[in-house]
């Protein structure tokens, strides 16, 4: 398993870490350099937003055992320590929270996840194709992607045809990757492959176009009919 650790989530991890060591610290140590209140106010809000943004699991475990908490006998709860009015308060502030937060979106909830996955699978299909990985091309391209976005001026046709992964430029041509796209030099995936002396890619998109074409021109024709 493949697993990914966002700048982001590395950053805020560091911040409530550091913000988390700061606020216990003694004050003596600490003096007038940091406002104490304020940190554990930043603290707090960090975490919650954390809670929402990275740890929507975590945020689950903390609404069930405060819920918990608040419903414990008092003689229990007095022997392990635990308020269950103040455990009571903190969950319907987190449980009211929660609820603002999906009506009126205050915070972060992930919605920039579809974006960053569709980066993530971007780089994942040209380093695939760099590999020459047809089966995992070929998983990737099931997950219906985008096959025609631009990585420092190609696309992956063009990164295929430079290659010479016939059946690869095969797959792309086949999940409508775009045969006229051209690179950050104005050359087609074609003028790549035959640069490069790749006579089978070649081969294939100078069928492809053909092929668009030949369908273009009858498009063309039945417009001018109905016309």
């Amino acid at each position: 398993m493949n697993a990914r650790i966002k700048s982001s989530e590395v950053v805020i991890l560091i911040l409530v870490s550091f913000m988390s060591f700061a606020a216990n610290l003694p004050d003596q140590l600490i003096g007038s350099m940091v406002d104490k209140k304020l940190l554990l106010l930043v603290l707090t809000a960090s975490v919650v937003i954390a809670l929402f943004r990275y740890l929507r699991l975590m945020l689950f475990l903390a609404i069930v055992i405060l819920a918990i908490g608040a419903n414990l006998p008092q003689e229990f709860a007095a022997n392990i320590g635990v308020n269950p009015n103040i455990m009571l308060i903190v969950l319907g502030f987190l449980v009211m929270l929660a609820l603002l937060n999906y009506v009126f979106e205050l915070m972060p909830t992930g919605v920039e996840e579809n974006t960053s996955e569709a980066i993530d699978t971007r780089y994942e299909l040209l380093a695939a194709i760099s590999r020459g990985n047809q089966a995992r091309v070929s998983e990737l391209l099931a997950m219906d992607i985008e096959v025609s976005f631009y990585e420092d001026g190609i696309t992956p046709l063009h990164l295929a045809a430079k290659k010479g992964y016939p059946d690869i430029v095969r797959m792309l041509v086949n999940s409508g990757a775009d045969i006229d796209a051209l690179d950050g030099a104005g050359k087609k995936p074609i003028e790549v492959a035959l640069e490069n002396r790749f006579i089978r890619s070649s081969d294939i998109l100078f069928k492809a176009a053909k092929f668009y074409d030949a369908r273009k021109s009858a498009a063309d024709a039945e417009v001018a009919i109905a016309g």
